[in-house]
């Protein structure tokens, strides 16, 4: 697999980032990533179901807010929002 042939290897992580934290799937499924130009498996993902793809949304939700309004700033220290382009 690719994470034998990193530099380093932790750089590869084979599970999802979500709400600040990263989950493996709840059933502990994972998803076999294959390179299409070979078929060679390169990574595996965790196979996310509809509960843990609700607790993303949720999370995404939640911070939302904050990210809206650290938007808003660098469009406004950019000049940005004065010229319509945020």
């Amino acid at each position: 697999m690719l994470k034998n042939q990193l530099k380093d290897p932790s750089l590869l992580v084979d599970r999802a980032y979500v709400d600040g934290q990263w989950i493996s799937a709840d059933d502990g499924a994972m998803l076999a990533i294959s390179d299409p130009a070979t078929g060679e498996v390169i990574a595996q993902v965790p196979a996310l179901q509809g509960a843990e793809t609700r607790r993303a949304i949720e999370a995404a939700e939640r911070a939302w807010p904050a990210w809206r309004a650290r938007l808003r700033r660098a469009c406004g220290a950019a000049g940005a929002l004065a010229s319509g382009d945020c």
